[in-house]
């Protein structure tokens, strides 16, 4: 089993090697969303065939089949490397085949339709929400509340208004659900984007230490090799010469090629020579 997994990691994850870890984790979970649902969407479509008439159930088998060749198409838009091409049609599609499909369930089997929708409502915001932006997680967020407001009104006209409490009492449990759905999802949204800022701005951080630190390395072992090997020097008066050829005094050969210095001194045998009145014994 683990020789297949990483087999399949190795075909289809293998164009995301050099992208940042986020988006290869993103890919990694959209590879495998796919891979598990496309051999339970015909199961589901068989079901609908079974338990349907075929002139009521027709529209559902569309919307299933639609959805059956996304999921099949945006795997192999996955496995060229074109992640954020298929996340995008992703939320485009399963956001029309929400829409799509509540209409078409709602219309044959209202309760089981309604809750379908409900289902796939949230299904979709939280899908966007792990794949998408946060606009786009807005803007469906306003369309599908706009939705459930409206299937709400066309409800309570059809219905008596005893009933209608009811009505009202299922509508804002849906808009609940949604409202606490969107806002740990735009909050979870927001968190994972300042820590990979944070993280990123760190990264270039230690980038820039470490570049100033090797340049400062290679300085300081540039200094250190120019006084390495054989250095020519005057047996008279101890002059250096350098590689132009230029003679110095020692103390100022080694103060330009170096970080030391010089304090002036006297040595006890050249003090007995120029003070023996002083340092005669």
């Amino acid at each position: 089993m683990a020789t297949i997994v990483q087999k399949i990691h190795h075909r289809c994850l293998s164009p995301y090697a050099g992208q940042s870890f986020v988006v290869e984790q993103k890919a990694k979970v959209l590879l495998w969303m796919h891979i598990l649902l496309i051999p339970i969407v015909p199961f589901y479509i068989a079901i609908n065939i079974h338990r349907n008439d075929p002139g009521e159930s027709i529209l559902m088998i569309a919307v299933d089949t639609m959805f059956l060749f996304m999921l099949v198409g945006n795997l192999i838009l996955i496995c060229k490397g074109r992640f954020k091409l298929a996340a995008g049609l992703d939320i485009v599609i399963v956001a029309v085949l929400t829409i799509f499909g509540g209409v078409v369930k709602i219309n044959s089997q209202i309760e089981t339709g309604t809750n379908n929708f409900f289902t796939l409502i949230f299904s979709a915001i939280a899908f966007t929400a792990m794949f998408g932006t946060r606009k786009a997680l807005l803007a469906l967020f306003v369309l599908f509340l706009g939705l459930v407001g409206g299937l709400h009104l066309i409800a309570s006209a059809s219905i008596s208004p005893e009933k209608e409490f009811f009505l009202l009492s299922g509508t804002l449990n849906t808009v609940i659900a949604m409202i606490i759905l969107l806002g740990l999802s735009y909050m979870n949204s927001m968190i994972t984007e300042k820590a990979l800022v944070t993280t990123q701005e760190e990264l270039k951080k230690n980038i820039m230490l470490n570049e100033m630190l090797e340049k400062k390395v290679e300085r300081r072992t540039s200094e250190l090799k120019i006084l390495r090997g054989y250095l020519p020097i005057c047996s008279s008066c101890k002059k250096i010469r350098d590689d132009k050829g230029c003679w110095s005094r020692l103390e100022s050969y080694i103060r330009d090629h170096s970080e030391a210095d010089f304090s002036h001194g006297i040595c006890p045998d050249c003090a007995k020579k120029l003070y023996p009145d002083f340092y005669g014994d």
